[in-house]
């Protein structure tokens, strides 16, 4: 990309940001930030946005308990003009571990979950039997990241390849994925961040919860996340489901160039990173978790 072509990109990119952010705003605001502060969230949003050279965003902020700001900036799709709203999904990533752990958590609080348990009580298939379920939740289990698992189990991305397509995420093959690695420690040793483990742990919430109730882990997220704080947009971000609502993602190639990114299937992973919604709803699950809403006061006190 020429140092002209990088200039004319920013110019647009600046552009759009003060003219989509302007028409994309509302929602149900509960209190709103003063104009000052306004002033001061969107100048930092808008110099984010021209530093990371971004397509789109969107923003919300929770003070004091209340939704106090809810906006979208840019495009969600580049090619077609189409700006970002606030109807517009985005993947949520590693947030999903948040959906994972209130789950456990809630399933714990109805005497349906032993977090002291081995994994494997509840998740036969899964080898290592001295890893506890609350140390996957607290990232303690001993389950390597992705980096661990290329150097120490390589053929886990053959069978991430193999893992069952255009269906409902099942939990006994995303375990298969990587239920062989050998742990990066010992559990209870030492912190280490790890999808895998959330994976589990997702798993183990998904035996608990067929075997207490019938009910499978999505319906538990959504009996117990979605449904009480009014998350109508979150959902599983399956490939299969043809929605047009989600936010493309883009990067940029080694020649500096925008390029469409290809929308990878993240079923597997459903309980360490595979679900979405618009930015409403995630405003919505972090005004739950502020006030308390999901869980009694002894079980966030727990988690915290």
């Amino acid at each position: 990309m020429t140092q002209s072509h990088k200039f004319a990109l920013l110019l647009l990119l600046l552009c759009l940001i003060l003219l989509l952010g302007n028409s994309n705003s509302c929602g149900p605001v509960e209190e709103p930030l003063d104009n000052a502060t306004v002033q001061q969230v969107e100048k930092i949003i808008t110099d984010e946005m021209i530093a990371q050279e971004m397509i789109g965003t969107a923003i919300g902020i929770v003070k004091n308990g209340k939704i106090a700001f809810l906006k979208g900036y840019g495009y969600e799709d580049w090619e077609a003009h189409q700006p970002v709203t606030l109807a517009s999904e985005f993947r949520w990533a590693s947030m999903s571990k948040s959906l994972t752990a209130v789950v456990a958590m809630k399933l714990r609080e109805n005497g349906k979950l032993d977090l002291n348990a081995p994994a494997q009580s509840y998740v036969g298939s899964y080898p290592h039997e001295s890893v506890k379920v609350a140390q996957l939740l607290q990232n303690r289990g001993g389950v390597g990241h992705y980096a661990h698992m290329d150097s120490a189990h390589a053929e886990w991305k053959n069978k991430e390849e193999n893992y069952p397509k255009n269906q409902a995420w099942n939990a006994a093959a995303a375990v298969n994925i990587f239920k062989d690695s050998p742990l990066v420690s010992e559990p209870g040793a030492r912190y280490h961040y790890s999808t895998f483990g959330f994976i589990l742990a997702g798993a183990v919430v998904e035996s608990a919860g067929v075997q207490a109730y019938n009910k499978g882990y999505v319906q538990l997220v959504n009996e117990y996340i979605a449904q009480p704080l009014g998350m109508s947009s979150l959902k599983p971000d399956y490939v299969f489901d043809g929605n047009t609502a989600e936010a493309i993602g883009y990067y940029k190639n080694n020649d500096g160039d925008i390029q469409r990114r290809d929308d990878d299937d993240v079923t597997w992973k459903l309980p360490g990173g595979g679900f979405k919604s618009t930015i409403t709803d995630v405003t919505r699950f972090v005004k739950g978790l502020a006030n308390r809403q999901m869980l009694h006061d002894s079980t966030y006190e727990l988690m915290w």
